[in-house]
């Protein structure tokens, strides 16, 4: 399957998807780190499917912790190997992180450094259950509650993202982040949310993976689907993944549970 995923389709130009994963690589989120690597060649091979093949794709893997952490980052530059993308994850241990807040903003900053084409589809999947550092985006326990002592800041990160036609989606997993979602919402204007913050609560490990895999595999198949340049890709992308008719009073609020897949 790995190789097949790295061959163009006969007969026509295959399109170009880049896909960066960006991990809160701290000790609470071995769950997700494991379910990224077992989850990654079936999301890669739905979106594939949905193109007739006519697809080549690139994923990258950027992971985060914390500014106290010896290994604060852990990245795989961008390769069409999906099997090599998966082995570097394997190997990747959930481990470090000092107060509650992480080095949000400087898993930001990595994930915009990769090299990113300029002719291709892209979209980046946020995966994370603390927000970063400023007493802006959380209320306590953060050993720097003025911001990332480097000055990095979350506003026009997110806005360079958008700049540089990027979608992006953040995995919600609790509601101890929405202020940073809130904030990050305000500056790309193309951010998606899957809100899975309700299900990690009610729900097996299997069933919240298959809500994981359902959704990533939906919102790529949007962003190949949106067109060729990153600008009307994120334009096209910008129309929300659920209905919002559907919305019972006493629903908890998730694009993940009106997906058409």
């Amino acid at each position: 399957m790995v190789k097949d995923l790295k061959k163009s389709a006969k007969g026509g130009a295959a399109k170009l998807l880049e896909l960066g994963l960006l991990l809160d690589c701290t000790a609470s989120m071995s769950s997700w780190i494991e379910r990224a690597k077992k989850t990654l060649q079936e999301i890669i091979q739905n979106v594939v499917t949905s193109c007739d093949g006519k697809l080549d794709v690139r994923v990258c893997f950027v992971g985060y912790r914390d500014h106290c952490d010896k290994q604060r980052f852990t990245i795989q530059e961008f390769s069409k190997d999906i099997g090599k993308v998966k082995d570097f994850i394997s190997k990747v241990r959930a481990t470090g992180g000092g107060d509650f807040p992480e080095d949000v903003v400087g898993g930001l900053r990595k994930c915009l450094d990769q090299q990113w084409s300029s002719d291709s589809s892209k979209q980046v999947f946020h995966i994370f259950d603390a927000p970063c550092h400023g007493k802006k985006y959380c209320d306590g326990g953060d050993d720097y509650p003025d911001g990332s002592p480097e000055g990095l800041k979350l506003e026009p990160l997110m806005k360079e993202f958008e700049e540089k036609g990027i979608a992006f989606t953040c995995i919600k997993l609790n509601e101890d982040c929405n202020k940073m979602i809130k904030a990050m919402q305000e500056n790309h204007s193309n951010l998606q949310v899957t809100d899975l913050a309700h299900a990690t609560q009610t729900k097996s490990a299997d069933e919240v993976t298959k809500m994981f895999v359902d959704s990533a595999s939906y919102i790529l198949r949007a962003t190949v689907g949106a067109g060729k340049s990153g600008k009307s890709s994120a334009k096209a992308a910008r129309k929300p993944l659920w209905n919002p008719d559907k919305l019972q009073v006493d629903q908890n609020f998730s694009c993940v549970s009106y997906l058409q897949v």
